[in-house]
């Protein structure tokens, strides 16, 4: 299963270019169910440039809990991290 997510465009570039490994949600209602119960069954992410067409996957590599990295993005305190893999290239 592919879970989209839009990004702002700082946050985005950084995954594009590998400099960003992880991506975070915090913990409420929503997140808890659109990606934790899910968990098991999402196998890439594909990111959103803004509420535009450019996107960018990744493949998912493990989803838990923890404390993320500030200058990443992460919110304070506990949420969830989303591991990334290797880019997915649909044109291969």
């Amino acid at each position: 299963m592919k879970l989209h997510l839009v990004l702002r465009n700082k946050w985005y570039d950084m995954i594009v270019s590998g400099e960003k490994g992880e991506e975070y949600r915090a913990l409420t209602k929503y997140w808890i169910d659109r990606i934790w119960k899910l968990r098991d069954s999402i196998t890439s992410v594909v990111f959103h440039r803004g509420y535009t067409n450019i996107t960018h996957e990744r493949e998912c590599i493990h989803i838990g809990t923890g404390i993320g990295r500030k200058e990443w993005g992460a919110p304070e305190g506990e949420v969830i991290i989303i591991k990334l893999g290797k880019e997915i290239n649909e044109n291969n």
